[in-house]
């Protein structure tokens, strides 16, 4: 029989969590839910963005600058990129919350800096593995922040972003995550071959290197890899120029406790950047010569490198039912592509997820092929 579990969330209205056999732990519906009933919001406990778009995304609020890059960097590795000052001040490894005189009390994070500028020049290693271990790397670099503030969303202040509609949201219970529920997320690092251990033995080493001291044995790192090779969400450009391809990865271990169905009850979506906004704060227009007639002017419209403040949502998620839901009924997501024939999705789930899918759609679809 299932049980409630007591987590910190009993402040959501629409959700309860519950222990349940060969499951685990998973978000079910405290009541009837309607359709299109927002759960909550919830930030990614750490992302981290392809080297071929760290320039064009900023690394701490995730906003995409519209048509070129960013400016403001971080000077101590050259590797995360910012969209305004207030961005740089918060997510810059070397901004004034860790260079104060009292050093005593504050740990300078420097090791991070160090650590993604060898990850940058990493031979050997494919994008792939590179991203995985990129995200790593800021998992435990957010745990140390979060050992050092007593707020326990420090590195996710929203400031004063014109995106976000506090009046329209007022109800909507937005989450922060911790180093706890990342480690609490199911790892499938034990059922991994020893030829697909053996493919991740070049990153592996580089990661102890880099974290001496930060772990208590080195199956950690690699039980943290499976972890996000598992419950990890893409990044994506919402105008489809990279072809559907992600341009980075975000870890939200609370979006986890949805469990999987092929005809899912939830969808999950990722809060972007308002364009309109952007168009609207941002969009500078100035007067150039016309380069096919000199004798003439046009109007040019561009975006700055620096924005004037944070303009993105930190890719926050947004949970919602995409049908109705009874009470007490699982909640669930598709962590696949649902169009799929059931046995493409049943192979895709059995080979990044460690399952064979028993919802009843996959039931269903299987017997009609007997």
């Amino acid at each position: 029989m299932s049980t409630v579990e007591s987590l910190s969330f009993n402040s959501l209205a629409n959700v309860n969590v519950r222990v349940t056999p060969n499951k685990g732990r998973e978000f079910v519906a405290k009541h009837a839910l309607s359709t299109n009933t927002t759960l909550f919001h919830v930030y990614p406990y750490a992302s981290a963005v392809l080297d071929s778009f760290k320039k064009k995304i900023c690394a701490r609020c995730l906003c995409v600058h519209p048509t070129r890059f960013f400016s403001l960097h971080c000077h101590g590795c050259d590797q995360v990129y910012f969209c305004s000052q207030e961005c740089y001040e918060q997510g810059n490894h070397h901004s004034s919350s860790s260079t104060t005189s009292n050093k005593s009390s504050i740990l300078t994070p420097l090791w991070i800096c160090s650590a993604l500028r060898k990850l940058a020049t990493l031979k050997k290693v494919d994008r792939h593995e590179k991203s995985v271990a990129k995200l790593v790397l800021l998992i435990y670099w957010q745990r140390e922040k979060e050992q050092m503030s007593t707020r326990s969303s420090s590195s996710f202040e929203k400031g004063g972003n014109d995106n976000n509609n506090d009046k329209e949201n007022a109800d909507i219970v937005i989450l922060s995550s911790t180093f706890e529920q990342v480690t609490a997320l199911e790892s499938h690092y034990n059922d991994w071959s020893q030829p697909v251990k053996q493919d991740w033995y070049r990153t592996q080493q580089f990661l102890e290197k880099q974290l001496v001291g930060k772990y208590d044995n080195t199956e950690d790192i690699m039980h943290l890899i499976s972890k996000i090779e598992s419950n990890s969400f893409g990044i994506y450009l919402s105008d489809n120029k990279n072809k559907g391809e992600p341009v980075g990865r975000a870890l939200f271990p609370i979006a986890s406790l949805f469990n999987h169905d092929c005809n899912n009850n939830c969808e999950a979506e990722q809060i972007t950047e308002d364009q309109n906004t952007l168009e609207q704060f941002e969009r500078k227009e100035e007067t150039i010569p016309d380069p096919k007639n000199p004798e003439q002017v046009i109007q040019r419209y561009y975006y700055p490198d620096v924005f004037s403040q944070t303009r993105g949502n930190f890719r926050s998620m947004l949970i919602r039912t995409v049908q109705q839901v009874n009470p007490d009924d699982p909640l669930t997501i598709s962590y696949i592509d649902s169009s799929l024939p059931v046995s493409a999705r049943r192979q895709k789930l059995k080979q990044d997820y460690y399952f064979d899918c028993q919802c009843a759609r996959c039931i269903d679809e299987l017997s009609l092929k007997k």
